[in-house]
Order: structure tokens, then sequence, then C-alpha cells
């Protein structure tokens, strides 16, 4: 081998690096349904079909790369780990939300199989989850997730030093976008929930004959399924604008 072709292919490992570990974590096709051998295959396609691309811009950096090779592995699959954990973080505070409306509406103590995992869930996270991801899917997300992560080359080229300040205050801005983005999904859920309650609280202080928890079950249940076939809609909409936003701020879309 010459040495271009050496470096060519360490440029290649090194993509597949930062690639792989961002769709190890990337919703959907990273959940633990897609089998492994699918998900490497994908990864080393991506980076195959990726490095032609940043050759001409990378030469510089993959010779410094090549003097520390561990270092530039292990700094590759940081980045990528970052940036799929950040996606990752926004499906995992609306399972946490969905999973908050299940209890909400008396659904807590039944349990199925989780969408994107081997998890027990609530029925309900699953109602949530599931189409959410397709939306990530139907939106071409994932495609701006694989695009820009092209693109991030341009600002962190191989093997380079990370911007701790920088990752860690978009860290911080992801993790609270996620969070009011849980709170507002479940807002309505746990003001109902909250309402029939007390209602049915003050109700059995006032009659202590009436059973109030069996009386209450119903409304709480039937009233909490009406409300969210009437949000799922709103809910999921948000969902993808939070994320969209995410996105943008993360620099992985246009």
């Amino acid at each position: 081998m010459t040495g271009i072709t050496t470096n060519y292919i360490f440029m290649v490992f090194l993509v597949f690096c930062r690639l792989g570990a961002c769709l190890m974590l990337l919703p959907g096709l990273g959940g633990g349904r897609v089998p492994q051998n699918i998900r490497l295959f994908l990864a080393i396609a991506l980076a195959i079909a990726i490095s032609p691309l940043l050759s001409g811009d990378l030469e510089k950096s993959i010779e410094a790369a090549a003097a520390n090779p561990l270092a530039a592995i292990a700094t590759e699959t940081a980045l990528g780990l970052l940036i799929g954990f950040l996606i990752r973080a926004l499906f995992l505070a609306l399972e946490f939300a969905a999973i908050a409306i299940g209890h909400f509406v008396g659904f807590g103590s039944v349990f199925s199989m989780a969408i994107d995992g081997h998890d027990a869930a609530s029925p309900i996270a699953a109602v949530i989850t599931l189409p959410a991801m397709a939306l990530f899917f139907i939106l071409d997300q994932h495609l701006q997730v694989i695009y820009l992560l092209q693109k991030s080359y341009g600002s962190l080229p191989l093997a380079s030093l990370m911007d701790f300040e920088l990752s860690l205050r978009t860290v911080l801005l992801t993790l609270g976008s996620s969070f009011k983005m849980a709170l507002q999904i479940c807002a309505p859920l746990l003001i109902y929930s909250l309402s029939i309650n007390v209602l049915f609280g003050v109700l059995n202080k006032m009659v202590p004959q009436i059973p109030a928890y069996f009386i209450s079950a119903p409304f709480v249940m039937m009233g909490g399924l009406i409300i969210l076939y009437l949000l799922v809609g709103p809910m999921l909409l948000e969902f993808a604008a939070v994320l969209e936003q995410s996105l943008t701020r993360l620099g992985l879309s246009e």
C-alpha cells in the first residue's frame, strides 16, 4: 500500500467512528429492534459514501491524526456519542412524559413492550412514542442528521479537540428544552388528574360512605383517554418543532 492509500483508509475508519457512534444512539436506527449487523453495515456504507466528499479538506488533519491514532479514534467516537446523545435526549424526555401521562390517567400498572427497546413500558407511552419516531423519519430529520454530520467536519475536523465550554452549553440548552417540552406535553393530563382527584377527595370527606376511589377511577381513565385523543396531534407537532430547533442549535440542519 502507498502512504496515500493508508491515510485514506484511516480517514474512512475515523469517519466511521463518528458516524457509527452517532447512529448507535440515534432513535429508530440505534434501537434494539434493528439487528446489529444492519447497523454496522449502514455505518460502514455511510462512512464510505461521505469520505470522498471530505478527502480534499482533511488531508492535513489526517496526517496529524495518524501521529496519534488512539487519541483520534477516541475523540471521533466521543464526538459521535455527544451528537447522538443530544438527539436521543429529546426522545427520552418524550418517553418520560408519556409514561407520566400513563400514570396520571390510571394506566401506570399496565405494561407492554417498548417500541425502541426491550424494556417494559406503558401502552400510553407506545401510543405517543411510536408516532413521534415515525415523524422523525417522515420529516426526513434522520437525513438531516446524516447530512450535517458530514457538515460538522467543517467546524470539527478529524481528531480535533472539542470546545468543552461550547459542548456543555449545548448539552444544557438541549436538556433544558427537553425538560420544558416534557412538562408542556404532560401538563394537560396532570392538571386533569389532579382536578378529578381533588374533587373526589372533597366528596369523600363530605360523604365518607361513598367509595371515592372506585367512582373516580373510571372518570380519570375515560376522561384522560378522551383528552389524550384530542391532544396527541398537537403534542407530536410540538415535539417535532422542539426537535427541529434542537437540530438547528446543534448545527445539524440547514
